[in-house]
């Protein structure tokens, strides 16, 4: 059983290695054909230059296919009977390659590190001193975005320099002081001597905003009723206290 294998592709831009790979089949120039036993030392030669070459199951391993009529642009077309699609066991494809790990210098890019092609240089293709530091790269961060790379700027960051919005006056910036209903048996004493709470037989009255605090919140439980005038409780503080509309005498 053989393989007859054409190149369909010139080798601009190539690898050297498929180059020479290309050679060692003797398919130097597009539309060659050559023909070659089917052992595995070809597995990877074919896997190799996979993107260059087709192949197939030759019929007669014993002389080149016959070429038919004419075909169009003048070629000459091959007989599809010599060349059947290939069969037997698969050749290895990329998804037989080991994946290579993201480098995580560059977020996760697949692009492929140069450093092992540079292994015996010193200064790796950045000069004796261009490459040390923030050399090579216009300095870190943010330097030089009013200068060489204020077209940078002006595309990603417009507004980098300059002063945006305001800042309020302390005096008109509100700053609610908030309580749980859990704390409020606590604060019951300091209610009592600011004269802002009443105890009774239907549980305590309570007036927050004369101790300074404007927002009650519902975390924690209470033993008994509490009827509390406060300008802004939470849902849940709600349905734990009875809320007054007026602030009691």
């Amino acid at each position: 059983m053989a393989w007859m294998i054409i190149r369909v592709r010139g080798t601009i831009h190539a690898r050297h290695d498929i180059r020479e790979t290309l050679e060692h089949l003797h398919l130097t120039r597009p539309n060659h054909a050559t023909i070659v036993p089917e052992r595995r030392d070809f597995h990877g030669m074919l896997a190799k230059v996979q993107g260059y070459v087709t192949w197939g199951e030759a019929a007669d391993a014993g002389r080149p296919p016959a070429p038919a009529a004419e075909g169009p642009q003048g070629r000459l077309a091959l007989d599809e009977a010599a060349v059947r699609p290939r069969r037997g066991p698969r050749l290895p494809g990329r998804r037989d390659q080991r994946a290579r790990a993201p480098d995580a210098l560059r977020g996760g890019s697949t692009m492929p590190s140069r450093t092992r092609k540079f292994r015996g240089q010193r200064t790796h293709g950045r000069g004796i001193k261009a490459g040390r530091g923030a050399g090579k790269q216009g300095g870190r961060g943010n330097a030089g975005l009013h200068k060489y790379k204020f077209k940078s700027m002006l595309i990603y960051a417009p507004d980098h320099f300059g002063r945006h919005g305001f800042k309020r006056p302390p005096e008109i910036v509100e700053s609610p002081v908030a309580v749980n209903v859990g704390a409020l048996e606590g604060l019951l004493p300091r209610l009592t001597a600011a004269g802002a709470a009443n105890e009774g037989p239907e549980g305590v009255t309570a007036d927050l905003t004369r101790i300074g605090i404007h927002r009650l919140l519902g975390v924690g439980e209470l033993p008994r009723k509490w009827n509390v005038f406060v300008p802004h409780a939470s849902p849940r503080a709600q349905a734990k206290v009875e809320l007054l509309t007026a602030a009691p005498a």
